[in-house]
Formats: C-alpha cells, sequence, structure tokens
C-alpha cells in the first residue's frame, strides 16, 4: 500500500517552514519503495512527513504542540489517499473557542461514516489499512520522537496488550487454518491411494465396475422412493386410525352414562317383567289341562315337545 495523493490548507507546521497555506502532492506511480523528500533545514520536511499517516492529528509524540496543529481562527483541512481507492479527509472547524474535528473515510468513492466521528474513523483505518495510532511510535524514526523505550509503564503496558490481542486472534485464525490444511491433506492422501489402485485396473474392467456400481446406485434410488411411498402410505392408516380414535373418545366424552344406564335398567325391568306375565299365562294354562298334565312341573316347560 502506497500513499498516492496528499493535501493539506492552513497547518502551522507548513506555514512556519515554507510560508504555504495550502500543498498538494500528488506521487506519481513508480516502481521504487522509497521517496525522497528534499530540501533545506527548516522549510517543513519533518512538519510534513509527519502528516503523512490517516489520522488527524500526529499520534507521536515528537515534541511538537498539536494544540497549535491549525493557523489560529482558520479552518483546516487534510486529505491523503491510498492506492488511489482509499481516502482519508480531516475537517478543523472553528467553534467559539475550540476546534472541532470532522474525520471521513472513504473506500472506492463511497463514503463508510457519514457523521465524521472520530471514533468509527479510527476503526475503519484499523478495518481496512491495518494502521493503528500507537503504531505509529515504532515506525517513525528521529532524535526528537518518543519512542516505545521513552513511554510510561502503563503505556507500554497498553501498547503490549493490544498487540497480544491482536496475536490472539491470528493464532486463532492460524489454528483453524491449520486444521483445515490437514483435513485437505488426509483428503488428497486418500484420494491419491485410491487412484494408483486404479491406476492397476484395466480400463474395460472399471467400465464394468462403473456400470455395476450405477445399476447398484439406481436400484437403491428405487428401493428409497419405494419405501417412501411406503412410509407415506402407513403415515396415512394411522393418521385416519387416529382421526377414528379421536371421534369416539368425541362420543364417549360426550355420552350421558347414567342416563343410558337408567334406559337400559327399565328395559331390563320391562323384559323381566314380560317373563313373569307370560309365565304366569303359562301356569294357569297348565292348571286348566286335563289331569293327564297335572303332574308336570311348571320348570319343565321348557322341555314340553311343540310339535
Amino acid at each position: 500500500m502506497r500513499i498516492t495523493e496528499f493535501k493539506e490548507k492552513n497547518v502551522s507546521y507548513i506555514y512556519a517552514g515554507c510560508g504555504l497555506k495550502k500543498v498538494h502532492i500528488i506521487f506519481p506511480d513508480t516502481d521504487n519503495i522509497i521517496t525522497v523528500i528534499e530540501g533545506p533545514n527548516g522549510t517543513g520536511k519533518s512538519s510534513l512527513i509527519s502528516m503523512l499517516h490517516p489520522f488527524a492529528y500526529n499520534e507521536v509524540d515528537d515534541g511538537r504542540d498539536t494544540s497549535g496543529f491549525i493557523l489560529d481562527g482558520k479552518d483546516g483541512y487534510k486529505r491523503i489517499v491510498y492506492d488511489n481507492r482509499y481516502v482519508c479527509e480531516h475537517y478543523y472547524k472553528v467553534s467559539g473557542n475550540k476546534r472541532v474535528v470532522k474525520s471521513y473515510f472513504y473506500k472506492d468513492g463511497v463514503s463508510l461514516n457519514d457523521n465524521g466521528n472520530v471514533t468509527s474513523f479510527k476503526e475503519l483505518v484499523k478495518e481496512h489499512l491495518g494502521i493503528q495510532p500507537n503504531q505509529l511510535s515504532l515506525i517513525r524514526l528521529g532524535s526528537n520522537v518518543a519512542g516505545f523505550l521513552d513511554k510510561s509503564f502503563s503505556e507500554r503496558k497498553t501498547f503490549m496488550a493490544t498487540l497480544m490481542q491482536e496475536l490472539n486472534d491470528y493464532i486463532k485464525f492460524y489454528k483453524n487454518a491449520s486444521e483445515k490444511c490437514r483435513e485437505l491433506q488426509t483428503m488428497l492422501r486418500l484420494t491419491v491411494d485410491k487412484m494408483n489402485k486404479l491406476g492397476n485396473v484395466p480400463m474395460d474392467t472399471m467400465d464394468k465396475m462403473i456400470i455395476d456400481e450405477s445399476r447398484k446406485l439406481s436400484k437403491l434410488k428405487d428401493d428409497h422412493e419405494t419405501c417412501l411411498k411406503e412410509i407415506g402410505f402407513v403415515e396415512n392408516k394411522i393418521q385416519n386410525i387416529e382421526n377414528d380414535c379421536s371421534n369416539i373418545l368425541g362420543d364417549i366424552s360426550n355420552m350421558d352414562i347414567s342416563s343410558l344406564t337408567n334406559s337400559i335398567s327399565a328395559s331390563i325391568k320391562a323384559l323381566e317383567d314380560k317373563i313373569n306375565i307370560n309365565t304366569n299365562k303359562i301356569v294357569t294354562m297348565i292348571n286348566n289341562f286335563p289331569d293327564e298334565y297335572s303332574n308336570i312341573n311348571p320348570k319343565d316347560i321348557n322341555s314340553i315337545d311343540r310339535a
């Protein structure tokens, strides 16, 4: 990734060095890795280099007072472009006795933070450019630059904790990638072994094996379809039985058992009454028969030949 454009307006450091309120630099496409900025001492070279980063202010402690970064009473502006694709813009607006900063990040001409929030801007820079403010102190060289060892213990601890968190994320991704790689290597070895075994089989035999396996597969598919149909038939029967059971249970639940019992008892009582009446009639008839039938026991009535 390389810087392809830089633009600033009303930066006090640049104005103090070369007297320019506006600077616009287009870095041409080149295969060179290093770009050299030449000029006499005190013309703002270090100030310019210190601004070649995506953030609003110089995040490196180089002895400069960031409160006077923009000329007093003036609105400031900074623009830096990476690979003609990523654009970082900062607007320094005077608001009463203070200055309000809005930072915008663009990718391929599309704004990713329309509200200009600085915190979200830094997150976008970290995500797309892979740069964090605390990393600048490690790559910036100079006798006036406070390096890592010059920081306080708490600052070094915070910085190392950030690096360790990133390292943990890397280790996690590395483990996942290694696991996938091992799985692919195992699959590759199995495939190679199978191919080596197939290499000793004549083509006509292999064709026959393929045809046989295709037939087996076709039969399995047919059996599968048959099983699905039978399963559907059985499921329909089960559903019908469940519906019948539900109807029967519904009828039983709606049935008045007490009334039914009373009705059956009344029917039995009526039949018993009829039997008693008919029995009395038969006994009366027997009693009125001639003497030769007088010895017939009423209990033997059923044994009389009705012919």
